[in-house]
């Protein structure tokens, strides 16, 4: 623009000269003949920069080709380059899906403007072939620009949708399911019901495929024996014994499934039943032929979200308990239940028992802090981050169904002794026995015992350098000898 105003100038000084001659109609003409084009040019520049604009007709079709794993972004706004602006209407609008394609169970993401509105009747909906509608609900919304009204909206997708809720904000499905079997389908944003077209995104297309059996992941846990397999979208975290989606987050979205198990005698359905609680409801039933322990809370609020799988092995002297944890609420709850369950029957299903248990004992060995230590057979080491007093402390327990043995790791400066550490950290804890300073194989250790709620029992500190392990053992004071198990657990200690 600034190259046609100085050629405009310049052609202008031309023109006055010859005002002097006579000229000047003709001159005024070619004045605003430069003008004009030059105004438009610059019109048409600025105009080739901004997005087009997007013509909704309620069915128009999306891309939906799955995008790449990292999203290109544009460099002027940092918006993705597939997202068209239209906060000038309050239709809703998809601009995105995560992938055109994928069986029961996948994790689908929407992206796209005013896909929520303050109604309680919003819809996430899927169509059949059939023109056959049912809704997931809300999905798992969030806003990525409140300011354009931008959101990102997750859900699962379910092999079982409801046709129709019994009120706004969720309730009964009171029209029943549709089932959702391999084909092609159209997923879409309705705010005002079923019918209101006005008030309906775009439909994007969606092809449910078959299930490929050989898409599992095995894994063969090593303490207990048992081997899973699982779907390959999930993942397993043998530090704390579940499998999640790969969109969990405690407490929004997505499920876990986690696994325990023990020695159950010769009543393996009464351990279970006593683990789980008298709210607990336990019913033998069928997945493939095979006799499982299903337990449900059917009347407890707070566990609602729970669907327990237990099966005996080891000639019924032990079980292992899958514990399905799904996190929904309002109308999804139902929708998540029904796409999870068939997960955690699978995972049932195909788990590989041991025939016998072994009598051997296992070794630990923790990398970070190097130190290893031997643990009772049939026992898991699973940590959980941090614990005690303002998470100064990390923790591992050694676990079991009715054998719980907890550990804590703390640091300490490498020069500092350990009783001068001790006397800072627990400084106005009144210990009800002790501390007595005693070496444990060799290395310097504290005998203390609290009556403390969070860490009641007997502690034995064992420190090297900048690291000390606590052991807890909760039954047992400092006038009260440890348990075989106990003792040959304190004897095999090892800072390496």
């Amino acid at each position: 623009m600034r190259f046609i105003i100085r050629f405009v100038i310049k052609i202008f000084k031309k023109i006055m000269k010859n005002l002097q001659k006579g000229f000047i109609v003709p001159a005024l003409l070619v004045i605003i003949t430069l003008l004009v084009v030059g105004g438009s040019f610059y019109v048409y520049k600025n105009k080739k920069s901004e997005a087009p604009a997007v013509v909704d007709t309620g069915i128009q079709q999306t891309n939906t080709q799955t995008p790449p794993a990292t999203n290109q972004q544009n460099p002027v706004n940092n918006k993705p380059v597939n997202v068209v602006p239209t906060t000038d209407t309050a239709k809703p609008i998809i601009t995105s899906i995560s992938q055109s394609s994928g069986p029961i169970g996948t994790v689908v993401e929407l992206k796209g403007y005013n896909l929520l509105e303050n109604r309680g009747d919003q819809n996430l909906i899927i169509e059949n072939s059939k023109g056959e509608v049912a809704s997931f609900g809300f999905g798992n919304p969030e806003h990525l620009k409140l300011s354009e009204k931008y959101v990102s909206m997750k859900f699962n997708l379910s092999e079982k949708v409801c046709k129709q809720w019994g009120t706004d904000m969720g309730g009964p499905c009171t029209k029943g399911w549709m089932t959702i079997v391999p084909g092609e389908y159209k997923i879409y944003v309705a705010i005002n019901g079923f019918t209101d077209t006005s008030a309906m995104s775009n439909k994007v297309a969606f092809t449910i495929t078959q299930p490929n059996a050989s898409e599992l992941n095995t894994v063969t846990h090593h303490d207990s024996g048992i081997t899973f397999k699982y779907p390959k979208d999930w993942k397993f975290d043998a530090g704390k014994n579940y499998f999640t989606t790969s969109d969990y987050q405690e407490g929004k979205s997505g499920a876990r499934i986690e696994f325990v198990y023990g020695l159950s005698g010769n009543d393996w359905r009464g351990t279970i039943a006593a683990m789980y609680g008298s709210n607990s409801l336990n019913n033998l039933v069928l997945i493939n032929g095979k006799s499982v322990l299903q337990t449900t809370y059917p009347n407890a609020v707070d566990t609602n979200h729970l669907i327990g799988l237990s099966l005996p092995f080891a000639n019924n002297t032990a079980f292992v308990s899958l514990l399905l944890r799904y996190e929904a609420s309002g109308r999804l709850e139902a929708s998540y239940k029904e796409s999870y369950k068939p997960v955690l029957e699978k995972i049932v299903e195909n788990m590989i028992l041991p025939s016998t248990l072994t009598s051997e004992w296992h070794v630990y060995i923790n990398n970070k802090h190097n130190f290893s230590f031997s643990h009772p057979p049939l026992t898991s080491v699973i940590s959980d981050g941090t614990y005690f007093k303002n998470s100064v402390a990390s923790y591992l327990a050694m676990v079991r169904y009715g054998f719980h043995q907890l550990l804590f790791v703390f640091t300490k400066p490498t020069d500092q002794l350990l009783k001068t550490w001790y006397d800072n950290t627990f400084a106005g804890m009144n210990p009800a026995r002790g501390p007595i300073e005693k070496t444990i194989n060799s290395y310097s250790a504290i005998d203390v015992t609290f009556n403390d709620m969070d860490i009641a029992g007997r502690h034995i500190m064992v420190a090297k350098n900048g690291v000390v392990v606590d052991f807890l053992f909760s039954n047992a004071t400092i006038d009260s000898p440890l348990t075989s198990d106990q003792q040959k657990l304190l004897d095999s200690f090892l800072f390496r």
